[in-house]
């Protein structure tokens, strides 16, 4: 009788779903691998892999892991591929959507690219997502942005803002010369949550800010900021321990308060009432939206309504475009 085929050990072997979560190479044999749940040796035809799945021993064995992987899968080396592309989309992430995309964009990339073994060999979800971006990539672009500003002068622009959960924030912008792209830079720095905005308060969170972020209060040569009272204001309490301190005021509100006192002194309390009444009339009412939609288009050759713009006393130059309509 001829000697049976001994087979060697395949690759292919570990990417099957069937075979990857259990198998292990055996190093001094490469025609036989271990089962992990089961600790005994099996040829590497696919019959016999095939047939040892089935047997009483390995069925009641994995019974114990069938809630979670073997621990090994979760130690097993990430090749600097897989953790670049990981990082990459982690980063696109943070950019551009939701962490709760990240499930479905991972199973997306391994779908669409099957050749890739970086692809393959990614493991990341919402959870490792987040980790990435709050311990790996925030502590790195931090350490690039302190090099960058390297004690050197900076300006800040600040301004409160409440969202629609009625909780106050303060914004913060910084604006410094970025030696690498030769260039004055504007970019975010934080936003706080506060709970009182009078200027004690937005001076200790600009100061706290500054603080965590390594940048030095003293380098501080300006700031921008409607919130700037003769008497005190945060731009007076500031200038108090930075004597070089320079103001920059908000050019936006300067022009929405020269155009409103305009307005006042030109326009005729009717039209400036008209303005506003006709947005409140509709903006409430889907029949009176109705209404004008189908009246519009009857006088108008059926083109489309334009949109009835709100002019809002807090929102800069909104009356020019309310205005026009």
């Amino acid at each position: 009788m001829a000697p049976q085929y001994a087979q060697k050990f395949r690759e292919e072997r570990m990417k099957d779903k069937n075979f990857k979560e259990w198998i292990v190479e055996l190093e001094n044999d490469n025609t036989k691998v271990r089962c992990r749940f089961c600790k005994c040796d099996i040829r590497t035809k696919k019959y016999d892999l095939n047939q040892h799945l089935k047997t009483k021993k390995h069925l009641e064995t994995t019974k114990n892991f069938s809630a979670s992987r073997a621990l090994t899968t979760f130690i097993k080396p990430i090749t600097t591929k897989t953790a670049q592309a990981e990082s990459a989309i982690c980063l696109f992430i943070a950019a551009h959507s939701s962490v709760l995309s990240c499930d479905h964009l991972e199973e997306l990339c391994k779908n669409c690219f099957k050749s890739s073994e970086a692809a393959d060999s990614m493991k990341l979800h919402r959870t490792k997502c987040t980790g990435i971006i709050c311990n790996v990539l925030a502590p790195h672009f931090q350490n690039e942005f302190k090099k960058k500003i390297n004690n050197e002068p900076f300006t800040i622009l600040i301004d409160e803002s409440t969202d629609i959960s009625v909780l106050k924030f303060l914004g913060i912008t910084i604006m410094y010369f970025d030696t690498d792209r030769r260039q004055v830079t504007s970019t975010y720095l934080s936003l706080v949550e506060m709970e009182s905005c009078d200027a004690d308060a937005l001076i200790n969170t600009v100061k706290s800010t500054l603080l965590s972020k390594g940048l030095g209060i003293k380098n501080l040569s300006g700031i921008g900021t409607d919130m700037a009272g003769i008497n005190n204001g945060v731009y007076v309490k500031l200038k108090e321990e930075i004597p070089s301190l320079i103001h920059i005021p908000c050019i936006c509100h300067s022009l929405q308060l020269a155009v409103s006192a305009a307005a006042a002194d030109t326009l005729p309390r009717n039209i400036d009432y008209l303005i506003r009444e006709t947005y409140n009339w509709f903006s409430h009412s889907t029949l009176r939206q109705i209404q004008y939609k189908n009246f519009f288009k009857a006088i108008n050759d059926g083109h489309d309504p334009l949109k009835i713009v709100k002019a809002c006393a807090t929102r800069w130059l909104s009356i020019e475009t309310a205005v026009v309509f």
